[in-house]
């Protein structure tokens, strides 16, 4: 299993949108159907009491990515809703996993790569 992330703790006060530009290079090739991608997931947490627990913000708008992003070869743009946050510092934290990193065929993917991070 590998996996990775990466958290930062940000002032929302009068935010109520982050968005980012994303990329997924794991285990699902060009060409693979979605339903073929099992393991590769990014999500992006928020957290309001020090790191303590996570609350996965994308549970509804990535649902559980899987590699559709792979699939077109392209960054794929995000926005997500966080005016349920706006007057409080948070730790906002991007997760990568992937069951099976470096235990395929046609050798590992390079993982996730996020851009173009607004806050607005």
């Amino acid at each position: 299993c590998a996996q990775g992330e990466m958290s930062r703790q940000v002032d929302l006060t009068n935010v109520s949108t982050m968005e980012f530009d994303y990329f997924l290079d794991g285990e699902c090739v060009l060409g693979t159907t979605v339903a073929a991608c099992f393991y590769d997931a990014l999500t992006v947490e928020i957290s309001t009491d020090g790191e303590a627990t996570w609350t996965d913000l994308t549970a509804e708008t990535l649902v559980d990515t899987y590699d559709q992003v792979a699939l077109t070869g392209t960054f794929d743009p995000i926005s997500l809703d966080l005016t349920a946050y706006t007057v409080s510092t948070v730790d906002i934290r991007f997760y990568f996993t992937s069951k099976d990193m470096g235990f395929l065929a046609e050798g590992p993917g390079l993982g996730a790569f996020i851009d173009n991070i607004v806050f607005q």
